[in-house]
């Protein structure tokens, strides 16, 4: 199996889909390597449909692990802090973006804030 192959395992683990030309970049890798890589690995991998029809490998089943989570509520609780005083309209014309994405694990962090929503 080429080396390509058994790094990108791990790079799925750690960072979730990606397409080859990021795969590529992320290893410094030529873009046709990083993709005879994902396709020797194929069935090792599942696709996901991303922005604009793009197509992303992923590990299969890939749910995030708690300490990563931990991070990412430290980093939601010190944003809602900054963000606080700010004024939520100015959030609100993102909130359409949320819905476009495909359906993942979700959690909601404290922080004493709204769900914006589409208007």
């Amino acid at each position: 199996m080429p080396r390509a192959c058994s790094d990108d395992r791990s790079t799925r683990r750690a960072f979730g889909p990606a397409t080859p030309q990021d795969l590529a970049q992320f290893t410094l890798l030529e873009r046709s390597v990083a993709s005879d890589a994902l396709r020797a690995m194929a069935d090792t991998l599942e696709t996901v449909e991303g922005p604009d029809g793009v197509e992303l490998f992923d590990t299969p089943g890939a749910p995030l692990p708690d300490d990563a989570w931990q991070g990412l509520a430290a980093e939601a609780c010190a944003l809602v802090a900054r963000l606080a005083d700010g004024e939520p309209a100015v959030y609100g014309r993102y909130a359409h973006w949320w819905s476009t994405l495909p359906s993942a694990e979700v959690r909601v962090f404290p922080g004493g804030h709204q769900p914006l929503t589409a208007s």
